[in-house]
């Protein structure tokens, strides 16, 4: 897929959002986009379910939340990625490269499609929002998600359609496990 899903309109949104940039923005976001940002996020839901939670229904649910960010994972960057091949708006190749402001070089990879980081976060969203049952956890988590995939569209390293299918894999895959655990481990993935 040499075009974006979306066409001209994932073409005119990644270079509008990217545009409206500044340097303090851009320290921001790389900050916010970064992989430590995200593992400190993880270890914080991590010590939540310690804290909230019996032992054994804490260690599975950090057991599957793992599960469920690898599925996820796996399946945007393994299966589809190599199989669209649909470039980064980022990559020199791509036509509309030359229309973004790239921030501290940073160009991600060759292909974009679908967003990794658009599934994982919302694969940890949803699946935490799915078994704690906290509106405000829910509401927070969504709002982490949001920002990240807001990142990577400052960064001009995903187009919006990377970023909506990205989100409706890592929510489907959180599903998926959720439903499968409740099935599989019922007494430990009750309701608290």
């Amino acid at each position: 897929m040499s075009q974006p899903l979306f066409g001209t309109a994932d073409n005119n949104i990644v270079v509008a959002v990217n545009n409206c940039h500044s340097q303090f923005m851009d320290d921001c976001v790389l900050t916010i986009t970064n992989f430590w940002f995200f593992v400190a996020v993880v270890i914080c839901i991590y010590a939540y379910s310690f804290y909230k939670e019996r032992y054994p229904r804490a260690l599975l649910f950090c057991a599957l939340l793992i599960v469920t960010v690898g599925c996820s994972d796996f399946l945007c960057a393994s299966i589809i990625r190599p199989a669209v091949q649909q470039l980064r708006p980022t990559n020199p190749d791509n036509p509309v490269h030359a229309m973004l402001h790239i921030v501290h070089g940073y160009t991600g990879g060759k292909y974009g499609f679908p967003s990794c980081h658009a599934a994982n976060s919302f694969a940890i969203a949803v699946f935490s929002a799915l078994w704690f049952r906290r509106k405000w956890m829910a509401i927070v988590l969504i709002a982490w998600a949001l920002l990240e995939c807001h990142t990577r569209l400052y960064l001009g390293v995903h187009y919006p359609s990377d970023i909506v299918f990205g989100m409706a894999i890592g929510s489907l895959m959180a599903c998926i496990i959720y439903i499968l655990s409740k099935r599989v481990f019922p007494l430990l993935s009750g309701a608290v």
